[in-house]
This record gives C-alpha cells, sequence and structure tokens, in this order.
C-alpha cells in the first residue's frame, strides 16, 4: 500500500457498522493509502450486505471530498455527515476574512466591500476552476492584507471549482447543531468496533498477505465479531427458539 514513505506491506481496512445494534454490516480491504475515494464504497457495501441504503453515513474528515459526499447522496436516501478538514481558508475566516458571492453580478464581495470579478479559467485535474479576482488591486491597503492575502501585485483571488455551491451547502450544514450532535456519535460507534478487533488481532494485525486473502481474515474477524454483539443482545434461549423455527421452514 501507498503511503508517505513510499510503498508498505498494509492494507486499509474499511467497515461499516449499525448505529442502532451496532454491528458491523461491511468490511472491505483496500490498497488506497487514504480513504478520500471509500465512501461511497462502503455505503454500496453496506447495501448489499442488508438490502437497504442507510439513512445517514457518519465519517471523518478523511472522507470529506464534496464529489464523494455528492455521489453517496446522489441515491436519494443517504444523508453524508462528513467532519470538514480545518482548511486555511476556514481559519482566515475566524480572522474577519469572507467573501460572499453574487450570482446576478456573477461576483464575489470581501469583508471590506472590494468586488472580486470572473478573471479566467483554468483545468487541474480535469476539473475546470474559475478564478475571480480584485481590481486595480486595493488589497495593499487594506487592514486584512498579510491575513487574506500577501500578493502586493495582484492581490486577492479565489478559485472556485465546479461544485462549489454543494461544498459551501455541506460547510454550513457541518456548522448546525443537529449535525455536530450527530457526528460526536461516530466515535462511539465505530472506533468501539476497530478496538475491539484490534485487540483480538495481538501484536501482529494479519496473519496473512494479499488483498484476497487478508479480506477472508476481515469477513472472519466481522463475523465473530457480530456473533458476540448477536449474543450480547439477544437471550440464547430465544436464539435457539429463532433457529429451531429456521430449520422447521427451510426443511
Amino acid at each position: 500500500m501507498k503511503s508517505l514513505d513510499g510503498y508498505m506491506p498494509g492494507y486499509n481496512v474499511q467497515m461499516g457498522v449499525d448505529s442502532k445494534n451496532m454491528m458491523i454490516t461491511s468490511d472491505f480491504v483496500s490498497l488506497d493509502g487514504g480513504d478520500q475515494k471509500l465512501l461511497k464504497q462502503n455505503v454500496e457495501a453496506s447495501k448489499e450486505q442488508i438490502g437497504i441504503y442507510p439513512e445517514t453515513a457518519l465519517a471523518d474528515k478523511g472522507y470529506a471530498t464534496t464529489s464523494e459526499m455528492l455521489d453517496v447522496e446522489a441515491n436519494g436516501f443517504t444523508e453524508c455527515i462528513v467532519a470538514m478538514p480545518e482548511t486555511t481558508e476556514m481559519r482566515k475566516e475566524a480572522l474577519g476574512v469572507t467573501f460572499e458571492y453574487n450570482q446576478e453580478l456573477d461576483c464575489f464581495q470581501c469583508a471590506k466591500g472590494e468586488k472580486l470579478v470572473r478573471k479566467f479559467e483554468k483545468t487541474k485535474n480535469e476539473e475546470c476552476i474559475t478564478i475571480y479576482q480584485v481590481t486595480k488591486n486595493p488589497c495593499k491597503n487594506c487592514s486584512l492584507f498579510g491575513v487574506c492575502t500577501k500578493d502586493k501585485t495582484h492581490g486577492r483571488r479565489v478559485e472556485v471549482r465546479s461544485n462549489f455551491k454543494e461544498m459551501m451547502e455541506f460547510r454550513r450544514r457541518s456548522k448546525t447543531e443537529e449535525y455536530i450532535q450527530k457526528f460526536q456519535r461516530r466515535k462511539a460507534i465505530i472506533e468501539h468496533v476497530f478496538g475491539t478487533i484490534k485487540t483480538w488481532m495481538g501484536k501482529i494485525p494479519l496473519l496473512l498477505t494479499t488483498k484476497k486473502k487478508v479480506q477472508i481474515e476481515v469477513d472472519l474477524y466481522a463475523t465473530c465479531y457480530n456473533l458476540r454483539r448477536l449474543f450480547n443482545i439477544c437471550p440464547m434461549s430465544e436464539l435457539l427458539n429463532k433457529l429451531d423455527k429456521y430449520a422447521t421452514q427451510v426443511a
């Protein structure tokens, strides 16, 4: 698996957990060094296992790409609640650096009242990015110069991606009290599962190699965890009664 230090003998194990019964709904092994392209795959894996899409997908900031969240919510059933990583722009907002978009005039207005107009477009990673920039560079005389921008020649500019409006909507939602309360539940739901399984694994986490074999090993751990969880939430007598009825129906 590729990491910051080059390639390493490791695997990225992904799991989905049901928030009601705390049971694993999906697990798969990936060779991706990050999680940014795995949220939809995780949701689809849960759909395949339990037959329905989850109402909510809770995930940490490692999954926070706007395009990935839009792909997940495209199924029409799942709402993404993903922690938005603190960016440089978000840190600047706390210092008074804000921009408001005017759709009619197709321009931005900064906190000091200056307009940023459309200048040009560029393509990065096959995505079109529109550049908005101030005119006549009043930034060098602004009280926020050095915080907002340090460009004395051209002044402040804003880069807008194609999914800019959706990104701003995700950011808006991430600041609501309802969103914060839901996201605070995430650690109690998923981290307990990983912590328990890692304890079972011991000092040598994975005994097998290659993605296919590791997937089988992880499936076994997930199955054992679900069985232990089932025994905890359902009395044995009730389980045996259900198994008896199931065996009769099959017969």
